[in-house]
């Protein structure tokens, strides 16, 4: 006789877990699912669009939407890699979700120029404090590139990072070596 349920173990990353009661969240939880699911229909079954789904894991490998899951996988889906680059390794759709937005602290001015001619999304407000960078950081889900070492910690930032350098040249390289911008992985174009 054919089974007609199997259970999963399930792991929802960052964002994601936003569709899990409070106490599943950031856990890994069963659940009980028709026999015949498939990766894509999972996603479907927990309230998300796949198109928030950047990578499916199941048993530890990139899986697809069409992949049919078994009883007792193991299955963990993530969320758009803002600072890594998996367009090699996610096979859930031709080109990853990855956008990579950034705010800028107002003393970064120089290096968001760099990053604007660059071909970055970028934004730099004059004169903004720092709550309103970090609430610019969560409504636009964009990177907050900062000076100010506990500004992460300070306004429970996911999307931050804290410069080490003093000079925007620098803080060029650092920025694209942290978050993988190497040129072709976004715009087509050179470093200064």
């Amino acid at each position: 006789m054919p089974r007609k349920s199997i259970t999963v173990e399930l792991r929802l990353y960052e964002e994601l877990n936003r569709v899990l009661p409070e106490a599943e969240r950031k856990r890994t939880i069963l659940r009980t699912l028709p026999a015949g699911t498939n990766v894509g229909r999972l996603i479907d079954f927990l309230g998300l669009d796949r198109e928030e789904v950047d990578l499916g894991l199941v048993n530890a490998e990139p899986a697809p939407f069409s992949r049919m899951l078994a009883d007792q996988d193991r299955v963990s889906l993530y969320p758009e890699f803002e600072s890594l680059n998996i367009e090699d390794v996610s096979p859930l759709r031709e080109k990853p979700l990855r956008r990579t937005r950034f705010v800028l602290d107002p003393s970064l001015a120089e290096l968001a120029r760099l990053l604007g001619d660059l071909g970055y999304d970028c934004r730099c407000p004059g004169e903004a404090s720092p709550e309103l960078l970090a609430a610019m950081s969560r409504q636009e889900k964009r990177i907050l590139l900062t000076r100010n070492a506990d500004m992460m910690e300070r306004f429970a930032l996911e999307r931050c990072y804290c410069l080490e350098s003093d000079a925007a040249p620098q803080q060029l390289r650092e920025v694209m070596h942290r978050f993988q911008l190497e040129p072709g992985n976004e715009p087509q174009t050179q470093l200064p």
